[in-house]
């Protein structure tokens, strides 16, 4: 009896992305399965191209004969790549984000090179400078002029020896072009050495069998628990349905205890869990606590580890060696066989939306994966998302609260600091008389002071006095930042979008006037002033300038937390879920930045950036203490923000976003168009309009509103100019249905399209 496959392929335009079915030969009747990798015979050449088994058919499902149809011709692998769920996925991302089921299907594997899936030993690609004092003399000089290059050739004079290329990129967060940039010119070069097999890691152990710190629970975490366990134990008896949970609670109410103890009942049930955290530097710290409590080893995904390693990690949960997963965004795909619950910590955190085509949104992508199976859906914040909290209101999710922090811990007290009062010179360069003053005493006391300010590099601006320009970018229509040179380099001009960098001019590039001078201040400067007021005192910089490398976000929160510094600066990584005992006193040096932005998030990402930084504080059995400088004083977000008033920031942002029709009252997405011609971008942006009018008036979809074209807010990136439509509706699927209209269009050479949704 003939065998049939429908296949998927890897790589498709969406025009013929869609489901072909093709002959299985019979040779490999018996051992083909869906989610296995195979080559297809593919269009009028019939060249070879990979694709996925989505399932297997007694009959052809489409109309062509069975004579007509050509065969699989072999096995990529021998083994499944994608379970039947992330089948599933697949197609159910390709709806809902416009892309492609190959596309999503990429997401979910890791980069199967034969250097990443071998063995583990084996000749590996390596990279070295060519001339280690040319090097030298080529960043003194200023004559590497992009930043991704100037990482790299810092990194390599930093190491000892030649370093794996997957290592590199990886650590530098870059891409193979930058590495052939380099070598053209003749400042680095590659060598293929031979590299001793790794050990591999070992089995996970049984959940409970640890014996980390039991500690015990707040009423209001062993509430949460109980209705949580509940939901839990009768999954299967009420059916296929999305069961999802809202777990507020205050900074330091212990909501990672919740998730460890939920997280043991499912694995004790024969369960895979996933938890998923929003940035990498917390990934460290949260791995330590569930490896500690369930005394084994547990998955890592990130986007830090290298190939080999994410193979590893990967294989160890395809095995079923593994039933805990935790990670990054990326983690959510994670080929766990037997999911029962995914728990998203800091669910508000905008770093779960993906930011390259398809750009998901982990969240969802969440829903999706526990939708009709035995399987609960947990999101934790102290300051959940304004969708997320709605969601509650509207029955598509339970609210539970811990309003309590652990062992009668209190939460800590507010100052602001209004410093339009102060005298001019009284901040005695960023520090305030009131906060220099606290952080004495409390480092008189043996305690420890983080400091948050969301700007890195030396200064934010480097503005003429006498035209009052400001140093742009050549390739974006934004502010070059003044960093710090290393190496002996010279300071030198960054761009933090396309990362051109340059030497500072002695002349301004407008007016030909010597009258430049930095403006503003940023985590480079500040650390350079904490150094000069505190010279006792030791302190760490956390920002993306120094977690460059691998492992240096958990080497810096190792240090601080071994006491090894008595500050901790950095920008917004440092603000959420890091739990320090020794730290009574944050300081917030410019609340002002946090409330920038002309998008209708900025109120709501400052109001919860400024409340998770004041969380920091006094997390032990000391009292914390907050004290935020700002201009703004007035400024509504703030003010709740240190009166840690959730709900009346969320009333009173829910009216203002109902009364303009924004998320959470409709879906909004937001279709970007680039083209290095600004005139060829606004072109393109209204064809697509036009477009997508048509189609929806034939559709009749009367409640979805179309806004005319208008320059993004940074016109200019690298070079290209940047065209939006925002669309709004109340329902996702017309959005969505929308975006893979547009995605299909024919649009002119050199014109490229981003889409991304900001959900309900």
């Amino acid at each position: 009896m003939a065998l049939y496959a429908q296949v998927f392929l890897r790589q498709a335009r969406p025009s013929f992305d869609r489901l072909y079915d093709y002959l299985v030969p019979p040779p490999l009747a018996g051992v083909i399965r869906p989610g296995m990798q195979v080559l297809v015979p593919f269009g009028r050449g019939d060249g070879l191209r990979p694709a996925f088994v989505r399932r297997l058919l007694d009959e052809p499902s489409g109309t062509a004969g069975r004579g007509q149809l050509k065969s699989i011709d072999s096995l990529v692998e021998n083994f499944p790549l994608l379970r039947e769920d992330q089948l599933e996925l697949c197609e159910h991302m390709a709806i809902r984000y416009a892309t492609t089921r190959g596309e999503a299907a990429r997401l979910m594997i890791p980069a199967l090179t034969e250097e990443a899936a071998g063995p583990g030993g084996g000749r590996v690609r390596h990279v070295s400078l060519t001339d280690r004092e040319a090097a030298i003399a080529l960043l003194e000089n200023g004559d590497v002029t992009h930043v991704n290059q100037i990482r790299i050739m810092e990194f390599l004079l930093d190491a000892e020896a030649p370093v794996d290329v997957h290592d590199l990129l990886t650590a530098c967060q870059l891409t193979e072009s930058t590495i052939t940039t380099l070598r053209k010119k003749g400042w680095i070069e590659t060598s293929w050495l031979t590299e001793e097999p790794e050990e591999e890691p070992g089995r996970a152990v049984a959940a409970g069998g640890g014996g980390g710190t039991v500690l015990s629970l707040t009423e209001g975490q062993r509430e949460a628990l109980g209705v949580l366990t509940a939901a839990y134990e009768r999954r299967r008896e009420e059916g296929p349905r999305v069961r999802e949970y809202l777990l507020q609670g205050v900074t330091g109410s212990g909501k990672t205890e919740v998730y460890l103890r939920l997280a043991e009942t499912v694995v004790r049930a024969g369960q895979g869990v996933i938890i998923l955290v929003p940035e990498i530097g917390l990934t460290p710290q949260m791995s330590e606590r569930i490896e500690s409590f369930f005394g084994g080893q547990v998955a890592i995904q990130h986007s830090r580890l290298t190939p080999r390693e994410r193979q590893r990690q990967w294989e160890l949960i395809r095995s079923g060696q593994v039933q805990v997963v935790v990670g990054a965004r990326s983690a959510v795909f994670s080929p766990l066989e037997n999911i029962g619950l995914i728990v998203i910590d800091e669910e508000q955190e905008s770093t779960y939306r993906s930011d390259r085509n398809p750009r998901y949104d982990a969240r969802s992508v969440a829903r999706l994966r526990v939708r009709d199976r035995a399987a609960l859906l947990l999101l934790g914040s102290a300051t959940p998302s304004l969708e997320s909290r709605r969601r509650c209101d509207r029955g598509l999710s339970q609210l539970l609260r811990i309003g309590e922090r652990p062992a009668g811990a209190r939460l800590p007290s507010v100052r602001v600091v209004d410093l339009r009062r102060l005298a001019p010179g009284a901040t005695d360069g960023l520090f305030s008389p009131v906060l220099r003053q606290a952080m004495e005493e409390v480092f008189d006391r043996g305690e420890q002071v983080m400091l948050f300010h969301n700007r890195r590099g030396w200064s934010g601006l480097e503005i003429c006095s006498s035209c009052g320009a400001a140093v742009e970018c050549q390739a974006c229509s934004v502010a070059m930042t003044l960093h710090l040179g290393r190496h002996g380099r010279p300071d030198r001009l960054e761009c933090h979008y396309c990362g051109l960098t340059h030497a500072v001019p002695q002349l301004c590039p407008n007016c030909g006037e010597p009258a430049l001078a930095p403006r503003g201040f940023g985590t480079e400067q500040i650390e350079s002033i904490f150094r000069e007021t505190f010279p006792e005192r030791r302190i760490l910089r956390m920002d993306q300038d120094t977690t460059t490398g691998r492992g240096s976000h958990a080497s810096i929160l190792g240090a601080f937390r071994r006491r090894e510094a008595d500050c901790l600066l950095g920008t917004q990584m440092i603000a959420k879920g890091h739990d320090f005992p020794d730290v009574t006193l944050v300081g917030v040096l410019l609340a002002d930045l946090l409330f920038q932005g002309n998008d209708f998030h900025a109120s709501e990402r400052g109001f919860q950036l400024l409340t998770q930084a004041a969380g920091r504080a006094g997390r032990a059995d000391r009292p914390g203490h907050v004290i935020i400088q700002a201009f703004a004083v007035d400024h509504e977000a703030l003010n709740r923000a240190v009166a840690q008033d959730y709900e009346g920031f969320y009333r009173q942002e829910l009216r203002f976003r109902e009364q303009l029709g924004y998320p959470p009252y409709s879906t909004m997405g937001t279709i970007t168009v680039s083209h290095s011609s600004d005139a060829f971008a606004e072109r393109a942006t209204w064809a697509i309009r036009e477009e997508l009018v048509r189609q929806a008036r034939r559709a009749g979809l009367v409640a979805l509103r179309i806004l005319p074209p208008a320059p993004a807010m940074i016109r200019r990136i690298n070079n290209r100019s940047r065209w939006q439509l925002h669309l709004t509706s109340p329902l996702t699927r017309d959005i969505a249905w929308l975006f893979r209209i547009a995605a299909g269009l024919r649009l002119e050479r050199g014109t490229a399209i981003g889409l991304s949704m900001d959900p309900a």
